[in-house]
């Protein structure tokens, strides 16, 4: 269960009750990752190895979209680059700032409550970006509707660097692609998406498919907390969490452990044209 951004989160609901549990579910959400350092699947080396290929001098405007509580933009920056991250959760900014004084890097990033598509305020308030890296966060967007809007805040022959989830394979078992029909029906392939970058105005310079461990280290402290929490239920104990959170949680972590080499977050490094 990726954290997913507040706005897209909620769904246009007519019933106050079903309001109500759609704004509990994602104060859970929101819960639930604060209790971690990495929000999303993801791995220093790998985020730190891309930047190097791009061949950017130090200093150079990154925009870091999505960004969650910046484990990414924490390596952004000791790479030396000079980094605005932006969420629309204002607590995971408060821990990135906390995290960026122990890494020594609070110099090197500023940070904006803003949604990444807000791009009026963003360039307003930021100016533009050399590189725009957003990990495991432009589906709440649209990994179309992302790019093209992303290109009015670039630099000339500026870089865009996602990570987007594709299948990785032609024949995506049924289980998998049931469960990603219902959470995130757009899923594609690497070549497709390819395909939407150059149609947006970019160049692709390259692709990364993110290796399994970065996946298990995403997972790997959710398991024992969410044994916890079900234990609590099983007790009839007080958990801030509902059982269908949890039940959520590990089916995410269950289709990963049974499906991995049929779909995973696949870097693309695009440029602008």
């Amino acid at each position: 269960m990726r954290m997913e951004n507040e706005n897209n989160a909620s769904q246009i609901i007519t019933d106050s009750n079903q309001q109500q549990t759609s704004e509990e579910f994602i104060k859970q959400i929101y819960s639930w990752f604060e209790q971690f350092r990495m929000w999303g699947p993801s791995a220093e080396y790998v985020t730190s190895s891309l930047f190097s290929l791009l061949g950017m001098q130090q200093g150079c405007t990154v925009f870091d979209l999505g960004c969650g509580c910046g484990a990414n933009t924490l390596v952004l920056a000791k790479a030396g680059a000079t980094v605005y991250a932006m969420d629309v959760y204002e607590p995971g900014l408060e821990l990135l700032h906390t995290y960026a004084k122990q890494e020594g890097v609070d110099d090197r990033i500023t940070t904006q409550c803003l949604s990444m598509d807000a791009i009026s305020e963003i360039a307003e308030q930021c100016g533009k970006a050399d590189i725009i890296w957003s990990e495991g966060a432009i589906y709440n967007v649209g990994f179309e509707n992302g790019l093209t809007l992303w290109r009015q805040l670039l630099k000339e022959k500026g870089w865009v660097v996602v990570s987007e989830t594709c299948w990785l394979t032609d024949a995506p078992p049924e289980e998998a692609k049931a469960f990603w029909d219902a959470s995130y029906p757009h899923v594609r392939s690497i070549y497709e998406c390819v395909q939407v970058g150059e149609k947006c105005g970019y160049k692709c310079r390259g692709t990364f498919i993110l290796p399994s461990s970065a996946w298990e280290a995403y997972s790997a402290p959710q398991r024992p907390m969410i044994e916890k929490h079900r234990a609590l239920h099983r007790e009839n104990k007080e958990s801030e969490f509902s059982a269908e959170f949890l039940e959520g949680a590990a089916e995410e972590i269950r289709i990963f452990d049974k499906y991995m080499d049929a779909f995973g977050y696949v870097f693309f490094l695009f440029r602008l044209l």
